[in-house]
């Protein structure tokens, strides 16, 4: 899946629009955490539970809107935004999900680097085949 926080991607065209895709999470710190986390504040400079906690939340979201990208057919998502909410870990990542066309160079590449772009790509087409065999078989017999 390629994301791209720009409205293009510079070598690719986009085809189709398919919609918003967003992720969304929401994570909290136990109370030894926060208790350690408050204790931290107190002296000042980075807060390091808060900032692993921040992190986690910020790819859950990522990895979340990627998968509703995937689940509406797309292979990009474009404008990618992060909404975050500076007192907690609520995390929002927002953007347009899009469909391009991608050569056999690019496609290679994406099944070595991501392996389940592959086993997307054969469910997809499986469904399309079984979907047009379905088609086919209930046409009248001429």
């Amino acid at each position: 899946m390629m994301v791209s926080t720009t409205n293009d991607i510079i070598g690719f065209k986009t085809v189709r629009h398919l919609g918003i895709v967003r992720g969304i999470t929401v994570r909290s710190r136990s109370v030894v955490g926060n208790f350690v986390g408050g204790l931290q504040s107190i002296f000042g400079g980075q807060i390091g539970a808060y900032i692993e906690l921040a992190e986690a939340a910020r790819q859950e979201a990522f990895d979340h809107m990627c998968a509703h990208a995937a689940q509406a057919g797309a292979n990009a998502v474009l404008g990618m935004r992060y909404d975050e909410n500076p007192r907690s870990a609520t995390v929002q990542a927002i953007s347009e999900s899009i469909v391009i066309p991608i050569d056999e160079r690019r496609f290679s590449f994406l099944v070595q680097q991501a392996p389940f772009f592959a086993i997307r790509v054969m469910r997809v087409m499986s469904a399309r085949l079984k979907a047009m065999n379905e088609r086919i078989t209930s046409l009248p017999n001429n």
